[in-house]
């Protein structure tokens, strides 16, 4: 889990970067760690935000934002960069998977309870 939140955060600190994004000198953490606490709440904690920022606050990786603090941020990030982020991890996986074979989940999460 560790090596995965690790390539995560280099991956969006490294897009952050490529795109010339312009920090906030006041912040108190980038935006790639903000990015990086929901990519990693969408895959460890079922997209629940608040277990994400605990669980990076407990361990130490970071220093975590308040709750609203978080949000304000999280929500501050323009759209066309979380697209042009997934556009470059698409043609990553699209370059690597030469069989062009894919899986989809039809099963609705819905029809769970």
């Amino acid at each position: 889990m560790e090596i995965k939140i690790i390539t995560i955060f280099c991956i969006c600190y490294d897009y952050l970067k490529d795109i010339n994004f312009k920090e906030d000198s006041q912040c108190k953490i980038n935006t790639a760690e903000i990015m990086t606490v929901a990519l990693t709440a969408t895959k460890y904690f079922g997209g629940n935000y608040e277990r994400s920022r605990h669980f990076f606050e407990s361990y130490g990786y970071m220093r975590m934002l308040s709750k609203s603090q978080f949000n304000r941020r999280l929500n501050k990030i323009d759209i066309a960069i979380w697209q042009g982020l997934f556009d470059i991890i698409t043609q990553n996986f699209k370059s690597k998977n030469s069989e062009q074979a894919y899986i989809i989940d039809t099963f609705s999460s819905t029809c769970l309870s």
